[in-house]
Order: structure tokens, then sequence, then C-alpha cells
């Protein structure tokens, strides 16, 4: 990956989409790897997203590069999810409710783009009428939050959160590398 990241830089790519697993979930040798990417990117002038997802959809424009073999139809509502299969099946279920989507972002890991960077790009998006996140941790909470309510002021926002009891934060830790933090504590700045 970070060999294929140089040559993109060189090329003169300007955004990238890692889908491959193997960085900050595993431990400190795979954060030291992912930081080196983020290092390298942000050095090219190159926004990342991932890794550790599935992809992204675009389906107004028909661009499809994830994993799935699920292509979502047309509709407003975004989504941006830490978990890839979580990602699939929340736009699945809200086509058989008849609900198509604006855009799918399995966010993965964030390394480089956060919750922050995808509440305002949904804030502005015209497409999207209605945010739906589903998140594991965040590293900056008080930037989540400021975009979040910035966000709440133009469109709904819901927002899953996993990791809400030990089991699960652990989970958490073990498949993007992020800490869950206090369910409590996420739930009374959302009431905010």
């Amino acid at each position: 990956v970070l060999d294929s990241l140089s040559d993109c830089i060189r090329k003169g790519v300007k955004a990238g989409l890692v889908i491959s697993a193997g960085f900050a979930e595993l431990g400190d040798e795979g954060r030291t790897s992912q930081e080196e990417m983020v290092r390298r990117a942000k050095a090219g002038g190159m926004v990342l997203i991932g890794p550790n997802g599935q992809g992204i959809a675009s389906p107004r424009t028909k661009l499809f590069p994830w994993m799935p073999t699920f292509m979502p139809d047309p509709g407003s509502i975004g989504i941006a999810t830490q978990s890839g299969s979580v990602a699939t099946v929340l736009a699945q279920r809200l086509a058989e409710f008849g609900f198509g989507c604006s855009k799918v972002i399995s966010a993965g890991n964030c390394s480089d783009i956060g919750w922050p960077d995808y509440l305002e790009y949904f804030r502005h998006d015209q497409d999207t009428k209605v945010i739906l996140l589903h998140i594991e941790g965040l590293e900056d909470g008080q930037a989540f939050f400021h975009a979040a309510k910035r966000a709440a002021l133009v469109k709904p926002v819901v927002v899953i959160k996993a990791g809400r009891t030990q089991g699960g934060m652990s989970a958490a830790a073990t498949h993007t590398g992020v800490l869950a933090g206090s369910d409590r504590i996420f739930s009374a700045a959302c009431r905010q």
C-alpha cells in the first residue's frame, strides 16, 4: 500500500481510497504503517479514505469503487460508517423500504478524513437530505460534535453508535483500531 501510495503521489493523484486492512486495527506496528501512509499522503497533497473499509458508492453518478456487489439506487440518504459490512447492510435495508442513497462511505479506520469531514461534506451535498452515521469510535469528539451541530441545523443527522458495552468497545478496537469511548458521555453529548 505504501509503495502504491507513493506511485499515486508521483503521478499527481489527489485523493485515495485504501480498502486494504492490516493497519491500526492490528496494533502498534499497523498504527505506525497507517501514520506513515497519512504522512506521505499529506506531504504529497493527497487525502485518504480508509484504510480498512469497503470503499465508496455514488449511485447517481454510477460510481461504485467498493467491494460489495450490491449497488444501491440513487436517493437522498447519505451513509458513512466505519464498518464496510454495516454500510452494505444499511444500504440494503433502506432499499427494502424504498429508499436510495446519495452517497455511501465505508470510512474504515478514518486515518486521514474523519467524521467532521464527512459531516461537512454531507451538509453541503445537494443530493443528501438525511445523514446516517454508524460510528465505532471518535478521535476528536469535540470536532465531531461541532460538525454534527452545524449539520443538524440543515439536515437530520441519525447516529448509530457501536461499542456500547465492554465487549462492543473491545470489538471496535480490534475492528478499526479506535477506542469506542464512554457510551454515557456520547449519548449525553448527542442529546445536547
